[in-house]
């Protein structure tokens, strides 16, 4: 299979420290450049790495096969359906979207002009986290429980200028991406979900899956300092499916998330796994918005996906 020549969109944190490194290290691709509306950001990873900086978005389509995306979310489904149209494999961040319309039009888009698409749902390629996710399935449990509390709005935090995580019900779409991995992956889809917002960036959330399992998710998105946790269990605590969330090597997660593009494309297939999951989990996390919205009103209403 001929490398892929990948363009990374984003010149931000994650951008930096997970996509560029992973790409410029993975068999099968070359990294050929960056491309950011950030000016000294754009050239400074250039320069760092030794690729090509990139004003125009079109630019870069017009130079790579594939392009990873690391970028607001309200941003990539419009760019992600340009490079497709272009005929061009995508990585996807989550959430992949944030609207049913855009995770359907992205799906229509990948499937019409035959590229290949994933989206980085780290919990899938850490190897602790996935054989958690292995070993339940094969128990089918018949509930589960994920607490994750992010340190991301510390003032110290990387992320803590990144503007889309300061807006309302950032937390759901941020941290919840990463909940709903391991549960939807066990229990399967959601038939209808209530919430409710105990604090500022804090939440609950209760799902009822279509199998008749249920689920818990608490969240939070301003852990205090060195607090961040996370925790999944499935089915009765003395069955030990249960896993305290390790602290894991970011880039060779994605490095994974690359290998999986790959092979996907070598098979001749349009979606991997993980971006059939992560559009999938858009409507889960558009009807969370609805379930809290009622909460707030005191309304506990069960929103019907």
């Amino acid at each position: 299979m001929a490398g892929l020549r990948f363009g990374v969109c984003g010149t931000a944190h994650w951008a930096g420290t997970v996509h560029l490194p992973a790409l410029q290290r993975a068999d099968g691709v070359t990294l050929v450049g960056v491309q950011g509306r950030n000016a000294e950001r754009r050239e400074l990873l250039a320069d760092t790495l030794g690729i090509r900086a990139f004003a125009d978005f079109d630019a870069m389509l017009a130079e790579v096969d594939a392009v990873s995306f690391a970028m607001p979310p309200a941003l990539q489904p419009e760019l992600a359906l340009r490079a497709i149209a272009a005929g061009k494999h995508v990585i996807l961040e989550k959430p992949a979207a944030q609207s049913i319309a855009d995770a359907q039009s992205l799906r229509q888009a990948i499937a019409e002009a035959g590229v290949t698409g994933t989206c980085f749902l780290t919990r899938r390629h850490i190897p602790e986290t996935a054989g958690l996710i292995e070993r339940a399935r094969a128990a089918a449990p018949r509930s589960g429980y994920v607490t994750f509390q992010s340190v991301s709005q510390q003032a110290d935090s990387p992320y803590a200028g990144s503007l889309w995580r300061k807006a309302p019900d950032a937390t759901l779409w941020d941290v919840g991406a990463h909940t709903l991995t391991p549960l939807l992956s066990v229990l399967g889809p959601v038939a209808s979900i209530s919430g409710e917002c105990i604090a500022q960036g804090t939440y609950r959330l209760d799902l009822i899956h279509e199998n008749g399992a249920t689920s818990r998710i608490d969240i939070g998105h301003d852990s205090p300092p060195g607090r961040l946790y996370e925790r999944y269990e499935f089915g009765p605590e003395d069955e030990g499916l249960a896993l305290t969330g390790p602290l894991y090597d970011r880039v060779g997660a994605f490095g994974r998330a690359i290998i999986e593009l790959l092979e996907t494309r070598a098979r001749g297939e349009t979606m991997t796994p993980g971006l059939v999951l992560a559009l999938d989990m858009v409507p889960v996390l558009v009807a969370a918005q609805q379930a809290v919205a009622a909460s707030s009103e005191q309304l506990l209403t069960r929103v019907k996906l």
